[in-house]
């Protein structure tokens, strides 16, 4: 099947210029979504996690572990009302931890933010 060169070229183009359209939807669905409203600062061995949300839920479960595996995932702390912080002073000299926030509404529904990881960082 040979085709004219014109009808190449014009085939050619129609598909570059949907490639980039296409393209260029993608990055801007990506750089119009929302950050993840959660994040984890350590600093020496104090950790300070910050999250966001619309609602007020019954409490939110503060879950730790040492790595982004949910399954072994250990309850750090228990925040109650509208509270979005909790820190922790850890003792146990380890480089990073994993951050989650589980949250229970109050018909009782669960949801959970993250994992979001702490690195250790210098003090300064």
């Amino acid at each position: 099947m040979n085709q004219s060169p014109l009808k190449f070229f014009v085939r050619s183009v129609r598909v570059s210029v949907l490639g980039l359209l296409l393209g260029a939807a993608a990055l801007g669905a990506r750089a119009a979504a929302p950050a993840q409203p959660f994040t984890v600062e350590r600093v020496g061995d104090v950790v300070t996690v910050t999250w966001a949300l619309e609602a007020d839920p019954k409490y939110q479960e503060v879950m730790r572990d040492t790595d982004d595996n949910p399954a072994g995932r250990k309850r750090a702390g228990v925040v109650r009302g509208n509270l979005r912080t909790f820190t922790e002073t850890l003792a146990d000299g380890k480089p990073e931890y994993w951050y989650w926030i589980k949250v229970v509404t109050p018909d009782g529904k669960t949801s959970n933010l993250g994992p979001v990881k702490a690195v250790r960082k210098k003090q300064p």
